[in-house]
């Protein structure tokens, strides 16, 4: 009969493999807020100009979501 008996090796992988998600995990999630953070300060600048300088660099002010949106570091 084959019957998986915990030994600390077996433990300890479990644990190493619970740390690794739980770093993935918080990895993504600092890298979702970064990027909600540069989507926030890009609208923010956008919306600080005025419509003849958005029309200066070919923008509207509909295009701002849109830009700060595609904008990546």
């Amino acid at each position: 009969m084959n019957v998986l008996t915990p030994t600390s090796g077996f433990v300890s992988e479990g644990i190493q493999r619970g740390t690794f998600v739980a770093l993935t995990a918080i990895e993504k999630l600092y890298a979702q807020i970064q990027e909600h953070l540069q989507y926030r300060n890009t609208v923010s600048a956008l919306s600080a100009l005025d419509d003849r300088e958005l029309s200066d660099i070919g923008l509207v002010r509909s295009d701002i979501t849109r830009v700060a949106l595609s904008v990546k570091s």
